[in-house]
């Protein structure tokens, strides 16, 4: 299993951290930021340090940006953003974005109703002319 040392480091916080242990080798990449000793007591020392150049670029990184809305270009090569995108990855993020959208056209909705049932002259005493439908 080929991760970065970030997500080696927390291991033991997996679902059953002892069968992946037992199960996977890992081969592990440097991050910025993460000691070596730190992710070799989580992994009991059972680590492949893999030779690579240390790039501050992470699953998790990737995930918040996509999150966020943020642009995943020249921080994955095209083939991966293009399946990123093909493959629905991090949906759930895109679904609550489209969720907060459609909260935010109700509630718009809702102030035009609220502003319609005032009057056509805007007032808040009168309301619509006799014989004309309300909201109200």
């Amino acid at each position: 299993m080929i991760l970065g040392a970030d997500a080696a480091a927390g291991v033991l916080t997996w679902h059953a951290p002892e069968a992946v242990l037992r199960r996977a080798h890992l081969a592990v990449m440097d991050r910025p930021g993460v000691e070596r000793r730190a992710v070799e007591a989580a992994a009991a020392g059972a680590v492949q340090w893999l030779h690579t150049p240390l790039l501050g670029v992470s699953g998790t990184l990737l995930r918040a940006r996509h999150r966020a809305g943020l642009s995943l270009r020249f921080l994955v090569p095209e083939a991966v953003l293009a399946y990123i995108e093909s493959a629905g990855l991090y949906a759930r993020a895109r679904r609550r974005v489209w969720w907060w959208a459609a909260a935010a056209l109700l509630a718009a909705g809702l102030a035009f109703v609220a502003w319609a049932a005032r009057g056509p002259l805007g007032d808040t005493v009168g309301g619509w002319p006799p014989g004309c439908r309300t909201w109200r």
